[in-house]
């Protein structure tokens, strides 16, 4: 396991994580979900000895920089910062996988670079939420408000390591032992208690939504062969607007694993067989 520490070149931003075998024949560039970290990926790249896995905390998360005052989170940001990442590894062959968050970022990056992908994995997430567009007024209207209170956004102090722990256990909610490796980097001792250390601007509201036909338009866009991997207790793939998504990808493969949300920390060792005959091809 090594450390990794890059910094994108337009968006002046230090980005680091981790790459767990960099001597493996394939490269896997992993992006966690929302408040998460890379440590997300830790059962993962344990059971996939004949891969590197490069999980990275994405900006505002984790070890990683994040914007400053007067910045915000949305997904345009994270595709920009991705495609500055993906050229600055320059790695060919390379394999994309996204948890939830993370998922929503690279199912709209693949769409747009398909050629750049030898394989694509989405856990639990088949692009960003999307919405109406005659609510764009009344949700612009509520970032506005939430935006000018954002003095008052902070993260909750806990007492002990313990309660910050036991608190990310259950907001998952998510085994106890994946909320300890989550806090490994992202929960820091400060006087008085613990916090997360997630940028608490990404709580706001988001500013503007993608409509659904933007989403579906997307998704067309992905060629490369798709994993799509669902935690069979959150019942994501049995969404109203799942299968219309899934149905637009051109070369995809459905897998349904026992656990929850975080599946891929929950099942590491199956997910990593399905992953090795889903590569094999």
């Amino acid at each position: 396991m090594e450390s990794l520490h890059l910094r994108l070149p337009h968006s002046h931003l230090d980005i680091r994580g981790y790459a767990s075998r960099p001597g493996a024949s394939r490269q896997l560039l992993c992006l966690h979900g929302w408040l998460d970290n890379s440590a997300s990926f830790l059962p993962l790249a344990e059971e996939l000895d004949d891969c590197n896995l490069i999980a990275i905390d994405l900006p505002g998360h984790g070890f990683s920089g994040t914007l400053p005052e007067g910045g915000a989170f949305d997904f345009y940001l994270y595709m920009m910062w991705l495609h500055e990442l993906v050229d600055v590894l320059a790695i060919p062959d390379l394999i994309l996988v996204g948890h939830s968050m993370g998922a929503a970022i690279t199912s709209l990056y693949a769409g747009c670079f398909p050629e750049r992908f030898q394989a694509l994995v989405l856990i639990e997430g088949l692009g960003p939420l999307s919405g109406q567009e005659a609510d764009a007024p009344r949700n612009m209207r509520t970032y506005l408000e939430a935006w000018n209170r954002q003095g008052l956004l902070a993260n909750t102090l806990y007492p002990d390591w313990n309660a910050a722990v036991e608190a990310r256990a259950k907001s998952g909610p998510i085994p106890r032992t994946a909320a300890e490796l989550l806090a490994q980097r992202g929960a820091k001792p400060l006087a008085g208690g613990v916090k997360w250390q997630h940028d608490p601007r990404h709580k706001l509201p988001s500013r503007y939504a993608f409509s659904e036909a933007q989403v579906l338009a997307f998704m067309r866009g992905i060629s490369c062969p798709t994993l799509f991997v669902e935690g069979a207790a959150t019942g994501f793939g049995k969404h109203v607007l799942a299968a219309d998504r899934l149905a637009a990808i051109g070369d995809v493969q459905h897998v349904i694993l026992e656990g929850g949300h975080h599946v891929h920390m929950e099942q590491a060792a199956l997910l990593a067989t399905h992953l090795r005959l889903f590569l094999a091809r």
